[in-house]
């Protein structure tokens, strides 16, 4: 009987390390946010791998066909000087496989984060449970990403025809868009969070947030973006040394020698791209996972201001109840 409520006790003292992690709503700062979003990735990574391993794999599968598909088709133009239609009109059903993909991944990414607010510490979730919650995400993540899409060929086209006006409007509609992309990356994380929010409403808050947090929000940017960017070039680097073979290959054989490549090469390169791409999505995770404890950071303190206005006004209806009894 002994043993059996010391092995109970050992069970639920494991069950409540695992469930440890970083309170969602919790005043941070960006650095803080930044060393949050680290952990939940380093301290999870065997529920985030089983949960995030098929999406993964599929989009790092076809982002390597894509690749070899690329590679076909510039080596035939070079030797040919002609364009294949056929490669052209694969690549292009599979850039919208891709698309789909990865709108699976991003599905599956803010269901493990809205799991992760509600219960305050990392979910151990698998596909076929939270399938609806994926769908319902991934929508949500289509509409958002077509809005931007389109904010940016407007931005772009508006961008291209200043140009040729003056290169100080270029520069001043340049530094104009750097200063809105980062509430407009913010805005991401509030739509997707909040699920009775419109895409309207997500960008107005985040602009607003960025009046006071502007800094923060860039430093998370920043700091995660060039974490990823070192991390990926180490990662890509086997795959960055078959192309540059490939090349001096290509190279060769346009100069009318033989290529020297081995037939298994085409497949080296495949397998070597889905294992750079299925290992450096993980590492894309700290961005997102970075920007959403600095948003539980915000809503904290939107709380906490919140509270004390209420509070302010209660005081404020204290005060003139008394001051009638006193008339």
């Amino acid at each position: 009987m002994y043993l059996c409520v010391l092995q109970t006790n050992k069970i639920d003292n494991i069950m409540e390390i695992e469930k440890k992690g970083e309170p969602f709503f919790k005043f941070r700062s960006a650095a803080k946010c930044l060393s949050a979003g680290i952990h939940l990735l380093t301290d999870n990574l065997k529920t985030l791998v089983h949960f995030l391993w098929i999406p993964i794999l599929i989009f790092s599968l076809l982002n390597g066909i894509a690749f070899l598909i690329i590679d076909r088709i510039s080596l035939n133009v070079s030797l040919s000087d002609k364009l294949d239609i056929l490669p052209i009109v694969i690549m292009m059903g599979l850039i919208i496989v891709l698309y789909l993909a990865l709108l699976f991944i991003c599905g599956c990414i803010y269901t493990y984060l809205k799991k992760y607010r509600e219960l305050d510490y990392p979910p151990s979730l698998s596909i076929k449970s939270v399938f609806k919650d994926i769908k319902h995400n991934m929508w949500r993540y289509f509409k958002l990403m077509l809005i931007f899409f389109i904010i940016s060929v407007v931005y772009v086209t508006i961008t291209g025809y200043l140009a040729y006006l003056s290169m100080w409007t270029l520069f001043f509609t340049i530094s104009l868009g750097i200063a809105a992309m980062i509430p407009f990356i913010y805005s991401i994380m509030v739509y997707m969070m909040e699920d009775n929010s419109s895409i309207m409403h997500a960008v107005k808050k985040s602009f607003h947030e960025s009046r006071s947090h502007w800094g923060g929000i860039f430093l998370v940017v920043v700091i995660t973006l060039l974490i990823v960017f070192i991390a990926e070039i180490i990662l890509y680097t086997p795959f960055l040394l078959l192309q540059i073979i490939a090349a001096i290959s290509k190279n060769s054989v346009e100069a009318g020698d033989p290529s020297g490549l081995p037939s298994y090469f085409i497949y080296l390169e495949f397998f070597t791209s889905a294992i750079c791409t299925f290992i450096a999505y993980f590492v894309l995770l700290i961005e997102e996972f970075s920007l959403f404890f600095l948003y539980g950071s915000y809503e904290q303190q939107n709380r906490e201001k919140a509270e004390i206005a209420q509070q302010e006004e209660l005081l404020k209806v204290e005060q003139k109840r008394e001051e009638r009894k006193t008339l």
